[in-house]
């Protein structure tokens, strides 16, 4: 990190901040759809998607320490994302 811009650093930061929130939102959403019910049945969409966002987030740390990219991000649904309270756009431009 001592080598990398304010800047970089800063995106790298924002990085772990996105992985921090979503694996707890991840977490709490895997807890609830396991509890079952069809009340449960939407969760699990949403989890798809922030595990979409967790995986860019990761490829961004990525881009500056290096690694191996995940190139599998179909996954993120942001109007879903939206429809739960959490705006993720513009988080990686």
């Amino acid at each position: 990190i001592d080598k990398l811009t304010k800047k970089e650093t800063g995106r790298i930061f924002r990085a772990i901040q996105i992985i921090m929130l979503t694996n707890r939102l991840i977490w709490e959403n895997e807890t609830k759809a396991r509890q079952g019910g069809k009340e449960q049945n939407h969760l699990l969409p949403l989890t798809h998607s922030l595990n979409g966002m967790r995986q860019r987030a990761g490829n961004e740390i990525i881009k500056y320490v290096g690694g191996r990219k995940d190139l599998n991000l179909d996954r993120v649904n942001e109007e879903l994302i939206r429809e739960f309270g959490f705006d993720v756009g513009g988080l990686f431009e």
